[in-house]
Parts: structure tokens; sequence; C-alpha cells
């Protein structure tokens, strides 16, 4: 029993032994680990820090002046509804504008159409009568100088009827 006895405890120690060495290499590589993720924190802090930094001040900026911002953003879009408001109402003003010239304009020109043309008929009218009593007279005259003519034929012709042709003109006037 007593073999037993010592076999145990030298796999105990061989085992305490061997859990010593594994907790050794565990601690250095632990300690290997932390080394590095120190050194990766450093780099990154190192990285990271300028940038905080740099937002920072730009938070830090923006929030002294974003009312003023805000304020600016504000008076410039009122200034631009009130800039399309003004355009609005100026093109609604010009096409009333034109429309109204262009009644007017239609206006006169119906009225110009209506006056040449009445002028064109008075001209006509007052053009044709006269040249209708022209013709008129004209043709009244031919008629007489016809008829006369006629009669002083016939006269020649017949010298005996002279004097129931004077007698006949005598009438005729």
């Amino acid at each position: 029993m007593d073999n037993w006895l010592i076999v145990f405890v030298g796999v105990t120690a061989a085992a305490v032994v061997i859990q010593a060495i594994v907790l050794t290499a565990t601690y250095l590589r632990l300690r290997r680990i932390d080394n590095e993720m120190g050194e990766l924190r450093r780099r990154f802090n190192d990285r990271v820090d300028p940038l905080f930094e740099r937002l920072d001040n730009i938070l830090r900026t923006f929030q002294g002046s974003w009312h003023r911002i805000l304020g600016d953003l504000a008076a410039i879009s009122g200034a631009a509804r009130t800039q399309v408001e003004k355009f609005d109402r100026l093109t609604d003003e010009m096409t009333d504008r034109t429309r109204a010239q262009i009644v007017r304009l239609d206006e006169v020109l119906a009225r110009a159409i209506t006056t040449v043309e009445t002028t064109g008929e008075k001209i006509e009218q007052s053009l044709a009568t006269p040249v209708r009593e022209v013709a008129a007279v004209v043709a009244g005259i031919k008629t007489a100088l016809a008829v006369l003519g006629e009669r002083r034929r016939e006269a020649r012709a017949r010298p005996d009827t002279l004097p129931e042709a004077l007698a006949d003109e005598e009438l005729f006037i």
C-alpha cells in the first residue's frame, strides 16, 4: 500500500507541476495579449482622440451659433416666400393687364374694321349715286340725240313732213 501511496503522491505532484506550467504559460500568454491590447488601445486612442477633439470643437462652435444659423435660415425662407408671393402677384397682374390689352386691341380692331366697312359703303354709295345719275343723264342725252338725229334723217328723207316733225318736237319739249 505504501507503494500505491507513493505513486499517487507522485502523480499528484506531477499533475500540480503540469498545472503550474499550464497556469504559468496561460499567465504569460494573457500578459502578452494584455500588452498587445494596451498597445492597440493606445494607438486607437492616438487616432480617435484628435477626431473627438475636433468633433467637440465643432459641436461647441455649432452650439454657440446654431441659434443664429436657425434665425438666418428662417429669415432666408421668409424672404424667399415673400419674393415668391411678389412674383406670383406680378405674374397675375401681368396676365390681367395682357388680357385687358388683348380685349382692348380686339375692340379697337373691331371698330376699325367696322369703320372701314362703313366708310367703304358710304364711299361706294356717294360715288355710285352720282355715277348712276351721270350715267342716266348721259343715257338720256344719247337717247335725245339719237331721237333728234333720227328725226332729222327722216326729215331730210321726206321734205314734205317737216312741219309735222316740228310739231312733234314741240310736243316733246
